[in-house]
This record gives structure tokens, sequence and C-alpha cells, in this order.
């Protein structure tokens, strides 16, 4: 958005960390009395509301994306070993259900 030498950068990033904190600080008020007239439904969808339109501002609004640092051959290491944690934390937190299931 702003080049490097650019003065109006820092004043950008303080934006920046500004609309980070208004959020941080008024997405609990919110989403906590949306909920207690409407139910969680309606409540967690407005924060997906508000991230999608974030992803769709930054890349409106980015020019150009750096590349990657990560080798191809490291991120498929990367993404087997995310892929198979994740199937680890699924199997061991369905093991108590599964089993309340089972004994019923």
């Amino acid at each position: 958005m702003y080049g490097k030498n650019d003065r109006r950068r820092a004043a950008g990033f303080n934006i920046f960390v500004l609309a980070i904190n208004l959020g941080s600080f008024s997405s609990p008020i919110i989403v906590g009395g949306v909920q207690k007239f409407s139910g969680f439904h309606v409540a967690f969808v407005i924060p997906a509301v508000f991230m999608i339109a974030g992803l769709i501002v930054f890349y409106t609004l980015t020019k150009s994306t750096p590349p990657s640092p990560i080798l191809p051959a490291e991120r498929k290491r990367i993404f087997t070993f995310c892929a198979g944690l994740a199937v680890v934390i699924a199997v061991l937190a369905a093991g108590p259900v599964c089993s309340k299931c089972f004994n019923a």
C-alpha cells in the first residue's frame, strides 16, 4: 500500500493496530449481546461475515503477494505433519464420545 520510504507507512500501521484493538474489545460485547437475544448460531455468523469482508478487502487491496519462503518439499512435509496431528487430535477427542455411544 505504501512504499518502504513513505512517511505514511507508520500511520497506516497505527490505524491497522487500532482496528485490531477495537475489534478485540467490541466483539465479545456484540457477540455476547446477540447471543442472548438470538442464540449462538446468529452470534457466530457476525464475526464470520466480518472475517470474510476482511479477506475480501485484503485480497482486493493487495497489489502483489511475495513468493512463499517455504520450499515445495518442505511445504508437503509441514502439511503432512499438520494433517497427521489433526487426525490424532480428532481420534483422541472422539474416543470419549464413541465410548459413551457404545456403552449406552
